[in-house]
């Protein structure tokens, strides 16, 4: 019972530490996301969202992971929407 228990929680995690990489990957590169446009679109369309509303499109405003043990490492815990500068000295 405590090992089925154990497998679990260990696969819960793995799930949220998937789908965490999943949409920084969108995120980071918003034009080479793998599936339909539609679901593309519907991302982006939420991405643009959630920083109107000054929310980290990759916690969605929470600064921790699903499961509330990791913290957002793009705002720093925040879950505020914080411009990423890309340009390079």
């Amino acid at each position: 019972m405590l090992l089925s228990a154990t497998l679990m929680a260990s696969c819960t995690t793995l799930a949220n530490i998937i789908v965490e990489d999943t949409i920084q990957d969108m995120v980071n590169h918003p034009g080479k996301t793998q599936g339909s446009t539609s679901t593309t679109k519907a991302l982006d369309k939420e991405r643009i969202q959630m920083i109107k509303e000054g929310k980290c499109p990759v916690c969605r405003g929470v600064g921790k992971s699903i499961d509330g043990k990791y913290v957002c490492a793009t705002c720093n815990g925040t879950g505020k929407y914080i411009e990423q500068n890309n340009t390079q000295p």
